[in-house]
């Protein structure tokens, strides 16, 4: 309301006045009237204003409110916002108490050969990579980042194409050693490297004083503890955690061989792809079995090296991690039904040098919450090392083979 318009305006005493005059000057009782009579109309104007003034105060008030119910909901359900607005606190996707996720990861190098098994500290790594090495056995890369484990191993030398794949999520590498082609790739790439030599008591031998090729263990509390200042947290930017669209298909069971003497199958049960190997339950150390949430199958090239072989003179296979390829990401469902679900996908490096892993219109893979299981796994048709991959969407349905290179 202005200042002409409240009790003090010059118009209020007008009619006031007028009225209570003698009538001497009749003339002026019309105009008192009408001067009366457009006051009321303005005083019904100026309510039917601050009438609709507060009306539209009050959605004013009410929709910040709305806007924190609407966050609220969209938090409580998952990532329904969309994978682009969502930053897991941890590599797995879950939440942690306290400042952990800000703290950096831990990339250990462990075997997978028959005589290491059962390993130890692979069920508490938020992200492991599996990847084929000399003699057709396969080794992995175990990257801890809010999980921790007191004995990780066996501890097995690195590959050429460790520091990349690491370098999406750490610059720290443990590993038993590696020959000088390895040694200078690991130390261009920047990554911090350390071994038994250099790592004191974060490693150990199990049992103490042996020299057997699967006796050394390491600590990633220790390694974190006296390795890590410096380096930063993982960029969170990899595996995005998101809700399954709904046409996603139905998978139960995923075959796949590096080599035809490691067959390697994973089934969903319970929420989760559990492993095996060799058609026997792939166990840990711990006694408890190796199932998650999340399996991803990295297609890639690999060829047997030209330069770098093993000490029995084998050559030891290179990854093409040149160009990107496909990649079909099994993961669990949540709610009712059996039954996990397969999203078809791609793969390929940014300028950054990080992993990215999209659907084919370009979103992210929508990982579910939990340990992800990345297993770089040769083509069928393609290079000097060739793998195998089928999957069933039912029981006893039939195997869907997705060989197209």
């Amino acid at each position: 309301m202005s200042p002409d318009d409240s009790d003090g305006s010059p118009a209020a005493p007008v009619p006031g006045g007028e009225v209570e005059e003698p009538a001497e000057e009749p003339a002026l009782v019309p105009m008192i009237v009408a001067a009366a009579a457009a006051i009321v109309t303005m005083a019904g104007v100026l309510f039917a204003a601050i009438s609709q003034a507060g009306g539209a105060a009050e959605p004013q008030r009410a929709g910040p409110e709305r806007e924190q119910r609407a966050a609220t909901n969209d938090g409580a359900k998952g990532d329904r916002r969309g994978p682009s607005q969502v930053a897991p606190a941890c590599l797995d996707g879950r939440a942690r108490p306290g400042r952990i996720e800000r703290r950096p990861a831990v990339a250990v190098k462990v075997e997978n050969a028959p005589a290491a098994r059962p390993q130890s500290g692979l069920e508490h790594a938020d992200v492991v990579f599996e990847e084929i090495v000399e003699g057709g056995i396969t080794r992995f890369m175990a990257i801890f980042h809010c999980g921790e484990a007191g004995e990780v191993g066996p501890v097995r030398s690195a590959r050429l194409d460790d520091a990349r794949i690491a370098k999406s999520f750490t610059r720290l590498l443990a590993y038993s050693g590696s020959n000088k082609p390895v040694m200078r790739e690991l130390a261009a790439s920047g990554m911090r490297r350390i071994d038994e030599g250099r790592g004191g008591p974060a490693f150990y031998r199990l049992p103490p004083g042996s020299s057997d090729v699967y006796s050394l263990f390491a600590s990633t509390e220790i390694l974190r503890r006296r390795f890590t200042s410096g380096l930063p947290a993982p960029a969170g930017e990899v595996l995005r955690r998101a809700d399954l669209f709904r046409r996603a298909k139905v998978a139960r069971r995923v075959s796949l061989t590096f080599s035809a003497a490691n067959p390697i199958e994973y089934r969903y049960a319970d929420g989760l792809w559990a492993r095996s190997e060799g058609g026997a339950p792939f166990v840990t150390a711990s006694g408890g079995p190796i199932a998650v949430p999340n399996l991803l199958i990295q297609r890639v090239r690999v060829d047997r090296s030209e330069t770098v072989v093993d000490v029995a003179g084998n050559p030891s296979p290179e990854l093409d991690l040149d160009g990107g390829g496909p990649a079909l990401l099994f993961r669990s469902r949540a709610g009712p039904g059996t039954g996990g679900r397969v999203v078809k996908g791609s793969w390929r490096f940014d300028k950054k040098g990080l992993l990215r892993y999209a659907r084919r219109g370009g979103e992210p893979l929508p990982f579910a919450g939990g340990p992800v299981w990345v297993e770089l796994l040769p083509f069928k048709r393609e290079g000097d090392v060739r793998g195998t991959l089928a999957y069933r969407p039912a029981p006893g349905g039939s195997r869907r083979s997705t060989e197209g290179r």
